[in-house]
């Protein structure tokens, strides 16, 4: 993992506070935890603390225990090196506006690796990764066509987050389908006999839950269809400007 301010660097830890990958020469200790030299310069700055402070209800005193800390810690690291790993910073990226001639064949195939993922049942149900999984995409398949000389700007991120999204309702609708035809009634089957008690309503249920339909009802796909087609470009909208501000 490398430092968020000096790429060259290797990071010796990460920013309690920002959840920068830092590298030794901006490594600070405040108060016992690890914070970059940004936060630290915040943290000198801030007034201090008034002398007395009502106590706090006992509610408000707990404290997670050390391997939630442990655990919580370790997912920030994991987030913090995924995201740099996609998104390497260097101060030297300018931000561009991009035309559309340029940014089709990106979006393109972001899209449709996420909508693959977004079509497959059960995985289908979450949008709220499989979405930004693809407009991440995406967005580091454009910044990769010129060798991440460039990043995109907020409002392009957002374009393409949403157009993204659409590539991957379209993509996820088909491979749903491809589904429903060919799995739904085996695994409503499987349902049945793995679980005898269960009425058929109720096995019905089960199977719809994970994105399948066995009876294969025109309305109910039609419902998904658009209900994709709305949420997806929401939830793409926000991915795509959180990335593109990433990338800088």
């Amino acid at each position: 993992m490398k430092c968020y301010y000096h790429p060259d660097e290797d990071a010796v830890g990460v920013c309690s506070n920002c959840f920068k990958a830092i590298c030794k020469k901006d490594a600070f200790e405040r108060g016992g935890k690890l914070v970059c030299k940004t936060c630290a310069l915040a943290m000198a700055s801030a007034p201090a603390p008034p002398a007395y402070a009502p106590a706090r209800p006992a509610a408000q005193q707990r404290r997670p225990s050390s391997r939630q800390k442990i655990a919580f810690d370790a997912f920030k690291s994991a987030l913090a090196r995924g995201s740099n790993l996609l998104f390497p910073h260097s101060s030297s990226i300018q931000v561009k506006n991009e035309e559309w001639g340029e940014i089709i064949v990106p979006i393109f195939f972001g899209g449709m690796i996420g909508g693959l993922f977004a079509g497959f049942p059960a995985i289908n149900l979450l949008v709220f990764v499989t979405v930004p999984f693809g407009v991440g995409l995406s967005l580091a398949f454009l910044r990769a066509e010129e060798k991440f000389e460039y990043a995109v700007s907020a409002h392009d991120g957002v374009k393409i987050g949403i157009l993204s999204a659409l590539v991957m309702v379209l993509v996820g609708a088909v491979v749903g389908l491809l589904f429903n035809m060919i799995l739904s009634q085996q695994v409503f089957n499987y349902v049945l006999a793995r679980f005898p008690s269960l009425t058929y309503a109720q096995a019905d249920a089960w199977v719809s839950l994970i994105g399948l339909d066995p009876h294969l009802e025109l309305p109910l796909l039609q419902l998904r269809f658009f209900a994709t087609l709305v949420i997806y470009p929401a939830i793409g909208a926000l991915s795509g400007g959180f990335f593109a501000k990433k990338m800088r």
